[in-house]
């Protein structure tokens, strides 16, 4: 029966699930425990004062190789993977110190360097992500009505979002974003679409139109 089997089998397999990243069909990453959030992560630290931590895998299914195995920590979160520019990226939250360090992976030459390293106060009622196509890290701070988007590097920045806005890109000077609507919600003529928004460096939005900022897996940013 073993001849007949058409998987080629990876070396240090380890039956888990890869996820896509989004600029790259090249490369697939991996979070354990798989479906751990950051605020399960805050939630169990602060309830019990210390928790497992993750682990986060990178695999190249060019080569079919792994290219980067950070194991679990106590207290460690490890952010998903990102791509930007040709680098892939991720960042470490230590619970236990409040520090958050940020990572950018060549992936030719596995070269991994550490971008910075923040302190983030006991406030972890936060989401941290990271912005393309410059490394940018960011945390959202949610409210009654809407968000606090808060920019901690490559600078600091402060503003709202209301619930139905969200950012995707930052190019060092501008941020690239949309809006989401619906129409007709009870009816027949039900519609969704999204409205393309650009904003200054303060937050003010200053250019809109319709369409939906996307990262295609070729790295190309379009609008649909």
């Amino acid at each position: 029966m073993t001849d007949k089997i058409f998987f080629q089998e990876i070396s240090q397999a380890q039956g888990g699930y890869l996820e896509k990243i989004q600029g790259t069909s090249r490369y697939g990453y991996e979070n354990k425990p798989a479906f751990s959030t950051q605020y399960d992560f805050f939630e169990d630290f602060q309830s019990r004062g210390q928790v497992p931590g993750n682990s986060l895998d990178i695999f190249d299914f060019d080569t079919l190789t792994w290219i980067l195995r950070k194991e679990a920590q106590a207290n460690i979160f490890y952010s998903p993977a990102y791509f930007f520019k040709g680098l892939l990226a991720f960042f470490r939250l230590d619970l236990g110190s409040f520090q958050a360090s940020i990572y950018s992976l060549d992936p030719e030459t596995g070269q991994e360097k550490e971008i910075c390293q923040l302190d983030l106060g006991k406030d972890l009622k936060l989401f941290y992500g990271l912005l393309g196509p410059d490394l940018t890290f960011y945390a959202l701070e949610d409210r009654e009505e809407g968000q606090i988007f808060h920019l901690l590097y490559p600078f600091e920045s402060s503003f709202s979002l209301k619930d139905n806005e969200s950012l995707e890109y930052f190019d060092g000077e501008f941020f690239y974003g949309s809006a989401w609507h619906e129409e007709e919600l009870e009816g027949l003529d039900y519609r969704y679409y999204n409205h393309f928004q650009v904003r200054d460096k303060t937050g003010q939005v200053i250019f809109e139109k319709l369409g939906t900022p996307y990262l295609s897996p070729k790295g190309d940013y379009i609008l649909l």
